[in-house]
């Protein structure tokens, strides 16, 4: 190739590279366009034409792989019979109440690459979006502040990245937070401790250590963190303050418990889940339910050492 071959592919090349960056940095998932709706179309509610712009530019403009063919029938404007949408009627006490809305999305363990765009935030009826095991990268848009009646948000095992999504924070109906497995970064916000959670999943991730101090003010019954990326999760109970600050004599039952909480926060929690999985045959025990009772024995082991261990 001749050198003014060359000379012709680098603005070509500069473009690629910059495109590529931005896009890694959650920027291009911003400049999304609505999609423009069939005139024929027709809609029982605003609310499901809504959700038909969001879905269709989600997948026009920000999914740029489904290997599983999750949204391949996304098709017309039937939201409610798209793969992975589920309907209900809006709840008593909300504007509309008795329509018929997208009440949840659940592409979990889709591999499916994209990003998020900002017409996410259409789906103002969302009651769960679970997005885990797919490639989602970029930030996650704050538009999501408009799901209001949002209770479930499962990000977990994807690729995106920036500071702690602070929009969680302004989801007044949440209750299950999990962002496991991602690159957010930097601290954690000591609002999220205050929130009305009954789960926080944060392990896995970027984020900075020491937690906030007032992590005993979480009603959660479960929280998992990492400080530390190379460790395992670090599981805390109820007012872990209190725990950490008392002054504890080990008997032989509490140092078992304790030798046995070591070890398994060692550990990566959904590996040993895939493997629990795959022991019991697939379909008989899923993953989600291994991690689970691996979180739960975590704090069973935790809630030993403790009361065992403290006289």
């Amino acid at each position: 190739m001749s050198n003014n071959s060359v000379a012709a592919l680098v603005p070509f090349l500069l473009l690629l590279l910059l495109v590529c960056c931005r896009l890694a940095a959650g920027e291009v998932g911003e400049e999304t366009k609505a999609v423009a709706v069939d005139p024929s179309f027709r809609f029982p509610t605003q609310r499901l034409r809504d959700a038909y712009v969001a879905l269709q530019t989600w997948k026009q403009q920000a999914i740029f792989s489904d290997p599983n063919r999750l949204t391949a029938n996304w098709v017309g404007p039937a939201v409610c019979n798209y793969t992975g949408v589920f309907c209900a009627p809006v709840p008593r006490g909300f504007p509309g109440a008795g329509e018929i809305a997208v009440a949840g999305v659940d592409l979990n363990h889709g591999d499916i690459a994209g990003y998020l765009p900002s017409e996410l935030g259409l789906l103002a009826d969302l009651a769960l979006l679970h997005l885990n095991s797919n490639r989602f990268c970029g930030l996650v848009p704050t538009t999501l502040r408009r799901l209001r009646l949002l209770a479930e948000l499962d990000l977990s095992n994807n690729r995106l990245v920036g500071g702690f999504p602070s929009v969680v924070l302004r989801l007044p109906s949440l209750k299950f937070l999990d962002l496991r497995f991602n690159d957010f970064e930097g601290p954690v916000p000591r609002e999220i401790f205050d929130r009305p959670l009954d789960a926080i999943f944060l392990n896995h991730n970027r984020l900075r250590s020491p937690l906030p101090e007032n992590i005993g003010n979480s009603p959660a019954s479960v929280i998992t963190a990492l400080p530390f990326r190379r460790l395992g999760a670090v599981l805390i109970g109820a007012r872990p303050p209190k725990v950490a600050t008392s002054t504890v004599h080990c008997n032989a039952a509490a140092a078992a418990a304790a030798a046995a909480l070591i070890v398994l926060q060692a550990c990566n929690y959904q590996e040993i889940a895939k493997f629990t999985s795959e022991r019991n045959g697939k379909g008989k025990f899923p993953m989600e339910r291994s991690t689970w009772l691996i979180t739960l024995l975590a704090f069973a082991l935790r809630s030993v050492q403790h009361h065992l261990s403290c006289v």
